[in-house]
């Protein structure tokens, strides 16, 4: 078993391969993480949210459910999830949107981490896709708003995805600090890598 923290608003890249198991949890509670992943031997396949929303017929997802690439092969399996709220709808966290959007300035968000730490494997920012955004609670309101409640994570909450292929993976430690995301407060996130 391999263990790292990600402290508040930092991301890490890591290698999975195929029949690992990798643990995210929440360390300190109401902590969201940004989950992408790609082939590790084909960058061009990639997670892909809208062919996980098709396959699973739901915008959630938990334990039994795929995360499914853009060429249509399940990459990952939730096999144990202690929350059961997460996203599938809503892109990283970027620059724009804290500048333009919540209009407190430019500053890195989980696209920006999520770049920066899977740019030495080759991966683009272009190339990012949309993420798994672990502990994010989201809905639909009944006018088609979309309302981003606090993680509903508590401290020791985690899910566990079984690599169902070789994957480069990139997890960011969310650092929204102005929507209810995080509960106003960054925190760490753990990741273990398991046999």
């Amino acid at each position: 078993m391999t263990t790292h923290t990600l402290e508040p608003k930092t991301a890490k890249a890591f290698i999975i391969k195929k029949g690992q198991h990798l643990r995210i949890t929440d360390i300190d509670g109401q902590q969201a993480a940004d989950f992408v992943c790609f082939s590790e031997h084909d960058h061009g396949e990639r997670f892909s949210q809208a062919k996980t929303r098709v396959r699973n017929l739901n915008i959630q997802i938990s334990t039994g459910n795929g995360l499914i690439s853009n060429r249509d092969n399940t990459m990952f399996t939730i096999v144990d999830d202690t929350v059961g709220v997460h996203d599938i709808m809503l892109s990283e966290c970027h620059s724009y949107v804290y500048e333009h959007i919540f209009k407190v300035g430019p500053r890195n968000g989980c696209y920006e981490n999520l770049s920066h730490v899977l740019a030495p494997y080759d991966i683009s920012s272009d190339d990012l896709p949309d993420p798994f955004d672990i502990f994010t609670d989201t809905e639909v309101t009944d006018s088609g708003d979309i309302q981003i409640n606090t993680a509903a994570s508590g401290p020791g909450d985690y899910i566990e995805l079984r690599a169902e292929m070789d994957c480069i993976i990139g997890v960011s430690a969310c650092p929204d600090d102005v929507t209810p995301c995080n509960g106003g407060k960054c925190t760490r996130i753990g990741v273990e890598i398991l046999n």
